[in-house]
């Protein structure tokens, strides 16, 4: 890591990028965490974008980091498709959209943050899965040199099993597993520690003060690179949090 790298602005509004998704989820009602896969994604981009502005920004990060008349978040536009292949040479297969974009959509320079939201269901397979993964990793390693980016895997419950597909059953670490493997995929950009997994389960009562909490019972478990042990591995964090009325309390 450039040692240079905490204080240059792009970083910096990276961060405040994520900072803003985080209290947008802490923030959302409970009743959007039940609705389709869209719908929530809607609510965490209107949330975002109320949040993340151009005088926030500068509030946070001083000076003069961005054109005021950037748009500095869009949802499910084509990346690769638009300016960063028609002007940047970035050309990959398919089309790539992320589901939330803090970025400059109409130029490579300022690239924060890309988001893949997933709902699970019965219908949600460990291909799947793997998917969003690896499509979240590829966001900072590859050509589109995204600083950050986040899965948020929602409806998991990941206490004490996790269950996805029909007939399938995997154990609590198994998607924090297949995550830790495909974060150690590093690409020509080698920034792979800046993937995050945030796992949200929903329904599972909890105490807080030595009261029974049963009015919105979301636990957000929060994954993320921790550095990397005597053999150069990476290791990860797990933080968990619950919400309480829109708080969000760090647990472990």
């Amino acid at each position: 890591m450039n040692e240079n790298e905490d204080i240059q602005p792009g970083v910096m509004i990276s961060r405040l990028a994520v900072l803003n998704l985080f209290k947008a989820i802490g923030s959302a009602p409970l009743s959007y965490f039940r609705l389709g896969e869209r719908d929530m994604q809607a609510e965490i981009y209107h949330r975002c974008r109320n949040t993340f502005t151009h005088q926030n920004i500068f509030r946070e990060v001083g000076g003069n980091p961005i054109d005021q008349n950037q748009i500095l978040i869009t949802i499910e536009s084509s990346k690769a498709a638009g300016p960063a292949g028609r002007n940047f040479g970035v050309h990959l297969e398919g089309t790539i959209h992320p589901d939330l974009m803090f970025h400059d959509p109409l130029s490579m320079n300022d690239q924060w943050c890309a988001v893949e939201f997933k709902r699970m269901s019965n219908n949600t397979d460990e291909n799947a899965i793997k998917a969003d993964l690896a499509a979240v990793n590829d966001y900072v390693t590859g050509p589109l040199r995204f600083l950050r980016s986040i899965f948020i895997l929602n409806n998991v419950p990941i206490h004490p099993i996790l269950q996805t597909g029909v007939g399938r059953t995997y154990r609590a670490n198994t998607i924090r597993d297949w995550f830790c493997e495909e974060a150690r995929n590093e690409g020509p950009n080698g920034r792979s520690r800046y993937v995050e997994l945030w796992v949200i389960e929903e329904g599972r009562r909890f105490e807080v003060n030595g009261i029974i909490n049963d009015l919105d019972s979301l636990i957000i478990r929060r994954i993320f690179f921790h550095g990397q042990n005597n053999g150069g591995r990476n290791r990860f964090e797990i933080q968990t949090y619950s919400r309480s009325r829109s708080r969000l309390r760090l647990l472990q």
